[in-house]
């Protein structure tokens, strides 16, 4: 559910950008302060630049905060290989051919039957 509330933001926030870009085709005068250059383009592309930039920068700081999540299970992954082939190593192998099953996969022993006692 919380997937179709993200769709659902995403194209209204699409839908804003499209309109605000066909509402608004004049062009703007920008002024960049260090170097007193002036710079004239469209409105919506102006605003289309910002929003790339935003996403872009987004982004990279996502992909930079989840470093240590990945660094994280690619060890796993790796401590699991290693445990598996070490379980594999260890299986004793039948001269047939078969592997003996693990004890986790034999049942368990029933419990002995003990008749029950009259206490008068």
């Amino acid at each position: 559910m919380n997937g179709f509330f993200k769709w659902i933001l995403s194209v209204l926030v699409m839908a804003g950008l499209v309109s605000f870009a066909l509402l608004n085709r004049g062009d703007v005068t920008l002024n960049w302060f260090p170097a007193y250059t002036q710079l004239s383009m469209s409105l919506s592309l102006f605003v289309l630049i910002v929003f790339a930039k935003g996403f872009i920068i987004g982004a990279l700081m996502v992909w930079l905060d989840f470093g240590a999540k990945r660094r994280e299970l690619r060890a796993l992954r790796k401590y699991k290989k290693q445990q598996e082939k070490l379980a594999d190593d260890t299986l004793p192998a039948d001269p047939y051919g078969v592997a003996f099953p693990s004890a986790a996969t034999q049942p368990s022993p029933l419990p002995p039957i003990v008749p029950p006692v009259d206490r008068e």
